[in-house]
């Protein structure tokens, strides 16, 4: 079972960033308790699924420690939108399951053998939309804006009608604005992250 330190270090040492910058990552989470929490020392807290899930969506969705709860939070939460087949496999995934879910459920099949295929993560941070691709399959997860879109009018009020469209546009994705940056708008972690982060949780040698 692992550690939060040794979640930080898996990612530490696959140069996701510096081990003094990730540690701060990992207290502003456990601090807004999206991790679990135990005692110190030989009663740390062990780690759960969810819990490599939620600190990998961190660090996914921002370069910045003082923002990884407010990130995690809102990545963490984005709900499935839908999956395509590229090959012949599938995937199940529940209507109204959330990235965080789907991300710790991909870490759990992974850490059973239950997924040969190669695995990815990623995070389009301005956007915003998550996916999780596992071979040819690929699930998406999406903000679902809290004010409903304005309803299409008569033909002769095209005009009126998309500058409508465009101010509910502003408006109902504002919130997903504020994790836009011009610096790595995309980000992804790859197969063997993924991998060492679901060995490291189900107790086995994560190196």
């Amino acid at each position: 079972m692992a550690l939060l330190s040794e979640l930080v270090s898996v990612f530490a040492d696959r140069g996701v960033d510096s081990l003094p910058t990730l540690t701060l990552f990992a207290r502003r989470l456990r601090e807004a308790g999206r991790l679990t929490q135990a005692g110190r020392g030989r009663g740390a807290a062990h780690m759960t699924f969810m819990d490599a899930a939620r600190f990998a969506i961190a660090c996914l969705a921002t370069d910045h420690p003082e923002r990884a709860a407010d990130a995690e939070i809102f990545f963490s939460n984005l709900a499935f939108s839908n999956s395509r087949a590229l090959g012949g496999s599938t995937v199940s995934h529940s209507p109204g399951e959330t990235f965080e879910s789907g991300f710790a459920s991909l870490l759990r099949q992974a850490a059973h053998g239950q997924l040969n295929q190669p695995l990815s993560a990623i995070v389009e941070r301005g956007t915003p939309i998550a996916r999780i691709r596992a071979g040819d399959i690929e699930a998406s997860f999406a903000f679902t804006p809290a004010i409903d879109a304005p309803t299409w009018g008569a033909a002769d009020n095209l005009h009126g009608d998309l500058a409508a469209h465009e101010a509910w546009a502003v408006d109902a994705y504002a919130p997903a604005q504020r994790f836009r940056t011009a610096k790595n708008l995309v980000a992804i972690f790859e197969d063997d992250l993924i991998r060492a982060l679901a060995k490291l949780v189900a107790g086995e040698n994560a190196a």
